[in-house]
């Protein structure tokens, strides 16, 4: 699916008319909801996989990633729970338990998933900035920073990570290597704001002759 949310409604609504009733089509009606942000529609079409193919691959995680979407985070957890049962070997599994627990305020069990994830996939960024983050709220500065060192590697780009880096350094009296950290962030957002904006225009003016001024 492309993103757009009108081109994807115009594939789903082709889809549906040679999808049939399968679990692999809801599947991916679910998926395209939730990238829409579509939760509630998305746990209806997941609920009708559920219905026809309980044992479908990749089921739980996307129950838990849609009950995480809605807030419900008991429900998340359980969910993602049964999906690494079902695949230990997953690090997405633990990566969103670690989203979870954090939501929940359970740091120690937070920061015992992010440690699964990396054990898994090492290249996980958000595992280490989920990781320096749980560092920082309980002071431990230094491996906060160490943290944000490994997330950097894999997510350079990242505003995020910078600003939470000039935040480490900060609080480590590093005053002039926090500044450049933030306004390597700022820099990073404004570009990110202003990707959006033109996406956002293309989308209002979807004729290129409009974007630009008569002769």
């Amino acid at each position: 699916l492309s993103g757009n949310k009108a081109l994807d409604e115009k594939v789903m609504k082709q889809m549906v008319s040679v999808g049939g009733e399968t679990a692999e089509f809801h599947l991916i009606l679910a998926k395209a909801h939730l990238q829409h942000h579509e939760h509630d529609a998305a746990l209806q079409e997941l609920k009708k996989v559920e219905a026809i193919n309980p044992s479908m691959p990749f089921l739980h995680f996307n129950f838990g990633f849609a009950y995480l979407g809605n807030g419900e985070l008991e429900r998340s957890e359980a969910e993602f729970l049964k999906d690494a049962a079902i695949d230990p070997d997953l690090a997405d599994n633990y990566y969103q338990l670690g989203v979870v627990y954090a939501q929940m305020q359970r740091p120690q069990d937070a920061q015992k998933a992010f440690l699964e994830a990396l054990k898994r996939d090492p290249h996980r960024a958000g595992a280490w900035f989920g990781l320096a983050k749980i560092y920082m709220q309980e002071g431990r500065n230094e491996e906060s920073l160490k943290a944000l060192d490994e997330a950097l590697k894999f997510a350079p780009n990242s505003d995020k990570v910078h600003f939470v880096r000039g935040q480490a350094l900060q609080r480590l009296g590093r005053k002039d290597q926090a500044k450049v950290e933030f306004d390597i962030g700022k820099r990073l957002l404004d570009e990110k704001l202003n990707k959006d904006r033109e996406d956002l225009e293309d989308k209002l003016l979807p004729n290129p002759e409009l974007k630009h001024a008569p002769n």
